[in-house]
């Protein structure tokens, strides 16, 4: 298989968190890959860790109570950014700055994006250790979904709360075309569909 579910996720919580987790659980899948996989490379440790539901959940609980001030913004430039700092890359600042976010190496808009415009996101602006965040939102709606993409060494990692992590196939090399193919197919599906607004924040996370 070349595109294949590895763990699943349940996004119901614990119960105090009506409308899911998937903002933090993201939050602490990233920092997990910052923190074991960032330093060495190891994509395929991406694979190892998913917070549990109860984890998710009280991360959430301080972003209800204003612990940090923007939410997955701020968690992720105070746990995260610091390490990365240094590598920036050229041209990075600029799209940073559209959106004020200091941690931010790479961000846009993907409204409706379609698989050919996630395949050129993936393989053209990411490189080997880069992760984006994706903020969904519905136009005109209130709810909103997070979903994490990482590009390893070894395997294009997709964790979507709703479902659970997804992984490339590792015999044809990491971001082959199928791979990529597959992967942005999957994230096309969720940006065109019900959710049809989206922007993405790029983090370079190797240390």
């Amino acid at each position: 298989m070349a595109w294949s579910l590895q763990r699943a996720f349940n996004n119901a919580g614990n119960g105090a968190n009506a409308a899911g987790v998937c903002e933090a659980a993201v939050c602490l899948w990233l920092k997990h890959i910052q923190d074991r996989v960032g330093k060495r490379n190891w994509g395929s440790s991406a694979g190892d860790y998913l917070p549990t539901t109860q984890q998710a959940d009280a991360l959430y609980q301080q972003f209800d109570n204003g612990a940090y001030l923007f939410r997955f913004a701020s968690y992720l430039e105070q746990q995260v950014y610091p390490s990365v700092a240094a590598n920036n890359r050229v041209g990075d600042a600029s799209h940073a700055e559209t959106f004020g976010l200091a941690f931010c190496h790479y961000c846009n808009n993907a409204h409706g994006a379609s698989a050919q415009a996630w395949q050129n996101i993936i393989e053209n602006l990411m490189v080997r250790g880069d992760a984006l965040f994706l903020n969904l939102m519905r136009n005109g709606g209130s709810s909103g979904h997070a979903v994490g993409v990482y590009k390893g060494s070894d395997y294009i990692w997709v964790f979507d709360p709703n479902s659970g992590l997804y992984r490339g196939n590792v015999s044809a090399g990491c971001c082959s075309a199928a791979d990529l193919f597959r992967a942005a197919q999957y994230l096309a599906g969720l940006t065109t569909g019900y959710w049809n607004q989206t922007v993405y924040y790029g983090l370079h996370m190797r240390a």
